[in-house]
């Protein structure tokens, strides 16, 4: 399994409504995926003891840890202007994406571009 950060928004009263109008079809939680799926990045990811001249192990944990905040003012930012919960979880994605492939360590650059954002229904 590749590194992966989840977030997950349940029953956030500020969605509700917003999520209601967009025909979710009664869904209240849906989860975004933020990881990458080069076969050998948990080694990397997980090997503290590794030395890396660019870059560091927990690549995506760190970041994600740190911006927790931001992420989710980025995600009620979007809600606030009638973005829809998908557009709203993908900006704060992505976001988190770019802050990680900031710290990925880097030989060849493949691990870096496998990184990805979707999200789960």
């Amino acid at each position: 399994m590749a590194p992966l950060a989840e977030f997950k928004i349940y029953n956030v009263k500020q969605t509700i409504a917003s999520l209601r109008k967009q025909s979710l079809k009664g869904r209240t939680s849906l989860k975004l995926q933020v990881g990458y799926s080069a076969h050998y990045s948990v080694h990397v990811h997980e090997n503290l003891a590794a030395y890396h001249p660019n870059g560091q192990a927990k690549f995506l944990e760190t970041p994600a840890r740190v911006l927790r905040g931001e992420i989710e003012k980025i995600i009620q930012a979007r809600l606030r202007r009638k973005k829809s919960l998908e557009e709203a979880l993908l900006a704060a994605g992505n976001f988190l994406l770019a802050a990680s492939q900031q710290i990925v360590p880097v030989d060849t650059g493949f691990l870096r571009a496998s990184g990805f954002v979707r999200i789960e229904k």
